[in-house]
């Protein structure tokens, strides 16, 4: 006979998502089974919070903090080996007679046999159980580090803060990574963040959020919060932001959203696939712009990049047209003058910044830097 699976209790109130994903999952099944459910909801709420994305000072992470030298995880093991529970998984896992166990079992142990381990096996531990031991940024840099994936990619996949701590260097692999292992140096990645917590509109009244593509394996789609709209009345889902690139910046005011920014980050740089007003009509706020709005937000992006010391390079509006036509056919097939509008809008003249150098493609997009306009010498 076959059973009916129990669900899950419908009267759980969840507690905020943050303190949720810091707690040891219990091994119970029963407790197990509501516990998923009540990060379901409470994701639910974290999203009701943030419709547009992360606040930047939420993502408090000190990226530097977490060491800039290549034996960063001989720090790390160090830190775990001092719980006990770093050489109970060693003997679990390797076994007490492993040719290495003298590394964990010896007075003194060797932190240098001790970190390549702990960076070859990073992936099998837990992200709660990681955070009472290690700072925010030192997790971060473990995962960056660490040679395969595992169980602790199911962990950062489902906590907000850690998804786009790992997407500044997963978006670096699915756009333009030339690097030894395809991996994005570190201090790249501590420059990406630089780079999104100087991103300012400097005006006032604005609002910046932070969004990026759902889940980790897409390089453009939904954003994560912009992009899961339900209507308030039917409870459908309705159309919400897509994104052309790995992140948008949203520039919103009073929580109305206005423009989005897709950006990616990159070995190169930072790439800028999206300019993009919300709406196309009533848009007002355009006139407290000192100038217009294209040209302005590369200049912000600019600013940010100076602070970050990072190049930023602008899709081509061909090759943009072009790939907007594969991506969305049937928008283009509907509206034949979306491909000439986006190669009208992304091969403007600019005033105060200009397209430098030759062209590079990444894929079938091709861009050119942008840099800004000096002004003449008196």
């Amino acid at each position: 006979m076959k059973t009916v699976k129990a669900k899950a209790k419908p009267d759980i109130t969840p507690r905020p998502l943050l303190e949720l994903l810091a707690m040891i999952e219990p091994e119970d099944h029963p407790q197990l089974r509501d516990f998923e459910y009540e990060i379901d909801l409470a994701w639910e709420q974290f999203r009701k919070e943030h419709p547009l994305g992360l606040r930047q000072d939420e993502l408090n992470f000190d990226m530097e903090a977490a060491g800039k030298d290549e034996g960063v995880c001989v720090v790390l093991a160090k830190k775990l080996y001092a719980t006990g529970k770093f050489v109970t998984y060693c003997n679990a896992y390797y076994g007490e007679s492993h040719e290495k166990a003298k590394a964990w079992q010896a007075a003194e142990p060797d932190f240098d046999v001790l970190g390549a381990l702990l960076q070859e096996r990073f992936h099998d531990f837990r992200l709660a159980w990681l955070s009472r031991h290690l700072t925010s940024a030192e997790i971060v840099r473990g995962i960056h580090e660490r040679s395969f994936s595992g169980r602790i990619d199911d962990d950062v996949y489902k906590h907000p803060h850690y998804i786009y701590a790992h997407k500044l260097a997963l978006s670096a692999w699915h756009w333009y990574t030339k690097c030894e292992g395809s991996k994005v140096p570190w201090s790249r990645v501590v420059q990406f963040h630089k780079f999104f917590k100087a991103f300012d509109f400097a005006l006032e009244g604005f609002d910046v959020t932070i969004d990026h593509s759902h889940y980790w394996c897409n390089k453009r789609g939904s954003g994560e919060y912009t992009g899961k709209l339900i209507d308030p009345v039917t409870g459908e889902r309705i159309a919400g932001t897509w994104l052309d690139g790995e992140f948008g910046l949203i520039i919103s005011r009073g929580s109305k959203h206005l423009l989005t920014l897709g950006v990616c980050t990159t070995a190169a740089g930072i790439l800028v696939n999206q300019i993009q007003l919300k709406q196309k009509k009533g848009n007002r706020w355009l006139f407290q712009l000192p100038k217009p709005y294209f040209e302005y937000a590369l200049e912000r992006l600019l600013a940010a990049c100076a602070v970050a010391e990072l190049p930023l390079f602008l899709v081509t509006g061909a090759s943009h047209a072009d790939e907007l036509g594969r991506v969305h056919s049937d928008a283009l097939k509907e509206d034949p003058t979306i491909a000439p509008r986006i190669k009208a809008i992304y091969d403007q003249p600019l005033k105060d910044c200009k397209r430098v150098g030759r062209r590079f493609k990444v894929s079938s997009l091709a861009y050119r830097r942008v840099v800004e306009v000096l002004p003449a010498a008196a």
